[in-house]
């Protein structure tokens, strides 16, 4: 989850290069994207139990310029076959903000993510285990 460079989608960062972002996992580490002298804050850790809860305080993309405020958190559950990955974003801010209709924008853009991240977790997973 933390080598965030390698599965998030370059189309949603600022410098078109996802291997600009990183993502250090403790209380007040920074989910950024450093590139050509810029850089920008897309969230701060509040929140790092390893294997188990990652939280992060983010209003991503156009939400940071809408001043509203965002909790993303990932949990880890122990299953069978490894493990499973419980996701919730929840944001709120003014009612003029009219988050209702971004809401499914944003919710696509988040599922693809997801999306990328699974398969980059079981790519590891099978890399790690000999599997092809």
């Amino acid at each position: 989850m933390t080598d965030v460079g390698h599965w998030w989608n370059s189309e949603h960062t600022y410098s078109g290069d996802a291997s600009h972002l990183s993502l250090k996992a403790e209380a007040g580490g920074c989910f950024c994207e450093r590139w050509d002298g810029q850089s920008v804050e897309h969230g701060r850790v509040i929140w790092a139990a390893p294997g188990h809860v990652l939280r992060l305080d983010t209003a991503l993309g156009p939400l940071q310029s809408m001043a509203v405020n965002g909790v993303m958190t990932f949990t880890l559950k122990t299953a069978p076959s490894g493990a499973t990955l419980q996701f919730e974003y929840r944001v709120g801010g003014a009612t003029g903000s009219a988050l209702d209709k971004i809401a499914p924008a944003v919710n696509g853009v988040l599922m693809d993510q997801l999306e990328r991240l699974q398969r980059y977790a079981e790519t590891e997973a099978r890399a790690r285990s000999g599997e092809p």
